[in-house]
């Protein structure tokens, strides 16, 4: 036993560090709704074939049903907790937070005295960092962003 929950220690290593539980909650339905659509792959695969008949003669539903109803169950609770909840907006939040703190540190860095900057100087590093966030568009994605699987958003 003590052999195994070291073995198990060395495999966890350190934790990943969580996120914003929003963004988290987000990465969780993405993945399961890869999960779901590997088991339907699956299901696709035994061609119609959903039940096995045991030795006694006795029919029982395939076990990747039973896995496949319960993935199903589990993602829709967690997209109706997302809706619930409106994390899409609170995630929105946290990105214009995050651009809003690079905003400002921009800001502060153009605007301090040290660098003794005139006003001609201060707005052509306005324009061109404003020109720099528009061609960077989606590389500004927060790193965390990256698990999410986006979908269309409907309105």
């Amino acid at each position: 036993m003590k052999k195994e929950l070291a073995t198990l220690s060395e495999q966890l290593g350190e934790p990943t560090p969580l996120g914003p539980p929003e963004v988290e909650a987000f990465q969780l339905a993405s993945k399961m709704k890869q999960w779901t659509l590997i088991l339907e792959d699956k299901m696709s695969e035994l061609n119609g074939i959903l039940e096995v008949t045991d030795k006694a003669g006795v029919e029982h539903v395939r076990a990747l049903i039973e896995v496949m109803e319960r993935a199903w169950e589990r993602y829709q609770n967690a997209l109706e907790f997302m809706m619930k909840y409106d994390l899409r907006k609170r995630v929105i939040e946290l990105e214009e937070h995050q651009a809003s703190l690079v905003g400002a540190a921009f800001m502060a860095i153009i605007l301090s005295k040290d660098l003794k900057l005139s006003e001609l100087q201060i707005d052509i590093a306005r324009q061109m960092f404003a020109n720099s966030m528009i061609e960077l568009g989606g590389d500004m994605e927060p790193s965390w962003a990256s698990g999410i699987v986006d979908a269309e958003v409907i309105d």
